[in-house]
């Protein structure tokens, strides 16, 4: 396994970009499903400078006695590393973006002695902080979010991934080659999204505890208010504002309203659904003009508690620690893991599935 190292809490973390005006701030928050809180929750996330990736655990393996929280965060831990050496190894090119952050994955997968599968949802920010690559696979997601142009301070939504799933609730996902699983998604199976990115501008990777909780406006309407806070502060507030949308009763959420549409009926439930939330928070900072567009001017302080009528939990985790981002996670599909049969060599079973990968890694001599 690629060696795990010790990480720095990166709460309100700027990272400099080649563009002299432009930084990147990041922050993340973590409320564990109640039921799992001893343990942290499924779910992982890492930031690397300019990369950065948010793994939902499939909660299904927990009827299989496998923690799947583990096996996020070892593949969070893995591919973060694996970025470093490739990263390490050669320059940024946008040609071979994609191809380095599946590559990651697949490393990352390789070294994983764990049954369990996970979503993701990866970023990697040009190094003159200028363009977004996301790679997402499964049903946790990005939003891009940008002031408008008119003057005032809401926040429009720029872009969003969509939800990969096989079929509802079973969304797309990876394991390892311990899991013997029915359907095996590959990290070249995710979907791929380039976007320009722009001062100001916020971006979300969310876990499905999020995006099952929270519509666009509602979180479009968190940013008016918190759009001038730090990173740490959006992700925080998010986070609680989905926990509780999640544990409410007297709302329709995302997740009634997808419930109703596979159940084929008009009614939909005033309910959420509770489950681990997660939110990696970035922001595209400037302090000047960039080719003729103005920066978002930051405010010295975020709108009151008071004023929105709830604020920033008193115990919310607001760093990115890769190696054990205790996060989010769903309840997505239960998958059907099979232990490998005692009449095959384990080492085969890995040997053969390796063969089998996708990508190759290229930084290994």
């Amino acid at each position: 396994m690629f060696a795990t190292r010790t990480l720095y809490d990166t709460r309100g973390m700027v990272v400099p970009t080649e563009t002299s005006e432009i930084q990147l701030e990041s922050g993340v928050a973590v409320l564990p499903h109640p039921a799992k809180a001893a343990t942290g929750g499924e779910d992982a996330s890492f930031t690397r400078d300019g990369c950065y990736a948010v793994f939902d655990g499939v909660g299904g393996w927990a009827s299989k006695g496998v923690d799947a929280g583990a096996f996020s965060r070892a593949l969070a831990a893995n591919a973060a590393n694996a970025l470093d050496m490739i990263r390490s190894s050669m320059p940024y090119n946008a040609e071979s973006v994609f191809e380095d952050l599946e590559m990651s994955l697949d490393a990352g997968l390789a070294e994983i002695e764990l049954k369990g599968s996970t979503t993701a949802c990866m970023l990697s920010i040009s190094p003159d902080g200028r363009v977004g690559n996301f790679l997402n696979v499964g049903d946790s997601g990005f939003h891009i979010f940008r002031p408008s142009q008119d003057g005032t301070r809401s926040m429009l939504l720029l872009a969003k991934s969509e939800i990969q799933q096989h079929e509802f609730n079973y969304p797309f996902q990876l394991s390892s080659w311990a899991a013997n699983v029915a359907k095996r998604d590959m990290p070249s199976d995710g979907e791929r999204y380039v976007h320009d990115l722009l001062p100001g501008d916020v971006i979300l990777l969310s876990s499905d505890g999020v995006l099952d909780n929270l519509f666009d406006e509602q979180i479009a309407t968190i940013l008016d208010g918190w759009g001038g806070a730090s990173a740490a502060d959006i992700a925080a507030v998010i986070a609680k504002r989905a926990r509780e949308c999640s544990l409410g009763d007297t709302e329709v959420t995302p997740w009634t309203v997808s419930l109703a549409a596979e159940r084929g009926t008009t009614e939909v439930e005033t309910r959420g659904k509770v489950d681990d939330v997660t939110v990696l928070a970035v922001k595209v900072l400037a302090r000047a003009r960039v080719e003729g567009e103005r920066a978002a001017e930051p405010q010295e302080q975020p709108l009151s508690a008071d004023t929105l009528g709830w604020g920033l939990p008193t115990d919310m985790a607001g760093g990115v620690v890769p190696t054990s981002s205790f996060a989010v996670a769903p309840e997505p599909m239960i998958v059907d893991a099979v232990a490998p049969s005692p009449m095959v060599n384990p080492m085969d079973a890995k040997a053969a599935w390796l063969a089998g990968r996708r990508g190759s890694l290229r930084w290994i001599a």
